[in-house]
Formats: structure tokens, sequence, C-alpha cells
């Protein structure tokens, strides 16, 4: 197959604590078709961009909807019209896993409060900086649409396991024991709780019974057929590939609530033995050359590191501000890049006024972040000061306030009511009230002294 060597998937990574190609459900189909059509011969690349997955081969950019066409365009480049209507019936096919299998798999990942957090927990490390702290919710808004798009009302029923529930009500109910108001509150928290945990349940069945469905329909064909695989085909087909990639997802991997992956055990053996069957047929390097891994797009800690650095100086300083405090002196060796550049600058491409004061004022204004920051810190005790004394109790150092545990202060301090009768007297005030605790007479002697020296 020519070029064969040049086809790159681009595509979202995967765990390094799991050994699937993708946490991406369409990144992990496109990279199960590639592994069926071309095995070793193509080259997986972790990435974090928006349009994944994407096939890259001879100069092209697949995207996302044509990688199936593409492939099978390469594999068999003559077709009969025999063919031509089994693949109008496959492409069929695909449309209805999409249409059935993807939402429940996208609900089970991303709308599932506790699933949710497990595969957040796994996608922030695979992410570069500061990708990560966007890019997990970017996909879960996605998955949102894709859910709403076939069940409007699916996202945020079921899925809150009933131990976590159990310690919730239980936290509520240690806090709203006591008072009239208490029991109201108590009374109306229950209320809220009930009708919580019956849409929870409700919806909860609701989606395992639409599951239900599907994978009667699924486990249906299988069993028609005479061979392991869907309609009867010697060898696994894309299909077989497409179902295996989207139900690996919530099988192979350890979900706080596996609702798909318990109903399936449970009572679809045949979908179960098809995944099984497939994850060996495609992923073991007993049976298939493993794809080529491209270098992850996962920084290290050094690099991590050097691109929250490097962030942080484009907010300080953009490279507009630093171009314009560059020196101009360049040397002797580089005059024709200095003579293009000073032909840029003879464009307009220059700083101007606007620009330049922009970015005094950006400095003016972290100048004074950064003093209100040390002012703070001092104030409050927060960073230790070398003037302990006197000095230090003027400005609200800790150095020698009973904030700090040591000397006299001026503070209001909390009392936080251990409960230790040693610690405080009987006639202080009720514990969780705030105290103020001012020697006037001391406070004045220290300006005295100030006003001396």
């Amino acid at each position: 197959m020519p070029d064969a060597t040049r086809i790159e998937l681009h595509a979202l990574p995967g765990s390094r604590t799991h050994d699937l190609a993708s946490l991406d459900p369409d990144s992990l189909v496109a990279a199960s078709y590639l592994q069926l059509l071309t095995p070793g011969q193509w080259t997986l690349v972790p990435s974090h961009e928006t349009d994944l997955p994407a096939l890259k081969h001879a100069s092209q950019r697949i995207p996302s909807s044509a990688i199936l066409h593409h492939l099978e365009a390469i594999a068999q480049p003559s077709a009969t019209p025999a063919n031509a209507a089994a693949a109008a019936d496959a492409r069929a096919f695909h449309a209805l896993l999409d249409q059935t299998v993807l939402p429940l798999v996208l609900h089970s990942l991303y709308s599932l409060p506790q699933n949710w957090i497990y595969v957040r927990a796994l996608l922030a490390p695979e992410l570069p900086f500061p990708t990560a702290f966007y890019r997990p919710n970017a996909l879960r808004a996605a998955a949102q649409h894709t859910v709403d798009a076939a069940h409007p009302d699916w996202w945020g029923l079921g899925g809150e396991a009933e131990r976590e529930a159990e310690e919730e009500r239980r936290r509520k109910k240690a806090l709203l024991e006591t008072g009239i108001e208490g029991v109201k509150e108590r009374k109306e928290g229950e209320r809220r709780e009930g009708k919580e945990r019956m849409k929870k349940t409700f919806g909860e069945g609701k989606i395992i019974s639409a599951a239900r469905q599907v994978f009667t329909a699924l486990e249906s064909t299988l069993a028609a057929s005479s061979t392991p695989f869907f309609f009867s085909s010697s060898t696994p087909t894309p299909l077989d590939a497409h179902l295996s990639a989207l139900l690996s997802l919530v099988l192979y991997l350890p979900l706080p609530t596996p609702i798909l992956a318990d109903l399936i055990n449970a009572s679809f053996p045949r979908l179960w033995a098809h995944s099984a069957l497939l994850r060996r047929t495609l992923w073991s390097p007993d049976s298939v050359p493993m794809p080529k891994l491209a270098s992850s797009s996962s920084p290290s800690s050094s690099s991590a590191l050097g691109g929250i650095l490097v962030t942080l100086r484009e907010l300080v300083v953009p490279s507009s501000a630093r171009a314009f405090f560059r020196p101009s002196v360049q040397p002797r060796s580089s005059a024709s890049s200095s003579s293009s550049s000073q032909q840029r600058r003879g464009t307009g491409t220059a700083l101007t006024k606007k620009e330049r004061d922009f970015a005094r004022k950006r400095y003016a204004f972290f100048a004074v972040c950064a003093v209100g920051l040390v002012g703070w810190g001092i104030g409050t005790g927060a960073f230790p000061v070398p003037f302990a004394g006197r000095w230090a109790r003027l400005l609200g150092g800790g150095g020698g306030g009973k904030s700090s545990g040591s000397g006299r202060g001026g503070w209001i301090r909390f009392a936080a009511g251990t409960g230790d009768g040693d610690q405080y007297d009987d006639d202080e005030e009720e514990e969780g009230e705030w105290e103020e605790e001012l020697e006037d007479d001391d406070d004045e002697d220290d300006l005295d002294d100030v006003d001396d020296d």
C-alpha cells in the first residue's frame, strides 16, 4: 500500500495507567480502524487540538468523519456493486452505533458524577499546561451536546453511588439536629434529598432501560451471525472495531459507577465476549504489531514548569512589550536581518505610543499588586519580618502580637472553643465568638517610644 508509513493519527492521548490508545471515544474508534486495516503501518500522535481525531496521510489531513472511508478506499481500491451495497449497509450500521451506543458511553463517562471525576483525573496529567485546565471541561461540554442531541433529558440523571449519598445524608443530619429552625430545615432537607434520590434512582433506571434495548438488538445481531463477528464475516470488520472501541471505555476502565459494565456482564454475554475477542485481536502484541507511538504532548515536570513560567511571562510582559524594551544593538553578522527589521519598522510595525503606554501601565499594575501582597503578608503575619519589635506591631507584623503566640498586640482574635477548660477562663465569652484584645496603655506607650526615637 503506497505511503502507508506516512499515516499519522492525531488523537487525544490515553492514560499512563491503562492500555487504551485514547480516552476519547472518537479517537479510540479511529485507532481501532487503523489497527484493523493497516496494522503496524501507522503512528499514533498524542495531541490536544480541538478537531480530533484527525488523520494525516500523504500531505492530506482527513477529518474524523472521513477517516473510515479514506482507509477503506486505500485498502480496497476497487469496489463491485455488491461491495457497494454492503458498504452502504455498513455505513448505516455505523451511524446507528453513533446514535445509540455513543450517547450511552458519553453519558457514563462525563455525566455520572463519580465517573466524571475519575475521567478528569486521568485526562489532566496527559495534557500540557495550560490545556489541562480547560480541555477536560471542553470535552465534557461536547459530550453533553452529543447526549442532549439524542436524549435531551438524560444529562444529570443517575449515577451517584449509594455509599456517597448515605455519607452526604449523615453529614447534613449532623448539622441540622438541634433547634426549631434546625428541625424545619432538616425536614426540608429530607424532602429535597428524597426527591433527589428518586430522581437519581429513576434516572439510573431510565438509562439502564434504554441501554438494555440497544444491547438486546446488538446481542441478537451477533447471535444471528455464524461467526463471532457481525454478518457472518470470517474476519473482524470495521463495524466490529467500532463497537468494541466504544464499549472498551466502559468495560476496561475501572469506573466508580460501572452501570453499563455491570449490565453487560450480567445480561449480555455475547457483547462481552465480542469486546474481549476484538481487544485480543486488535490490541495484543501477540496478534498484530502495535502502532508506533510519537513523542507524547504531555510534558515532563521540568518542561511543564517551563510552560507555566512562559505563560506567566506572557501575562506579565507580553511579546510586544518585550520588543519595546529590548536593546536595538545587534551583531554585525545579522546585518541582513537588521535591515529587514528596520524595513518592518519603517512600514509601521513598530510599537505605537498607545502600546508603549499600555506596557507601562501593565508594569505599574503588577507593581501595585506586588506591593499590596507584601503589605498584606506583613500585616497579617504571613510573611516573617526581621524587625519583630515595635515596628512590626505598628505595621501589623506577626512578630509581636498574640495572634502569633507571643508578646502583645491589638488584634481581634476568634475564640475557637476547643473545650479545654484550662485554655480559657470561665468568665470569657461563649466559644465561637469574637473577642477583642486591646491593651490601650501598652500600645500608647509603644507609640510614645517610637515618637521619642
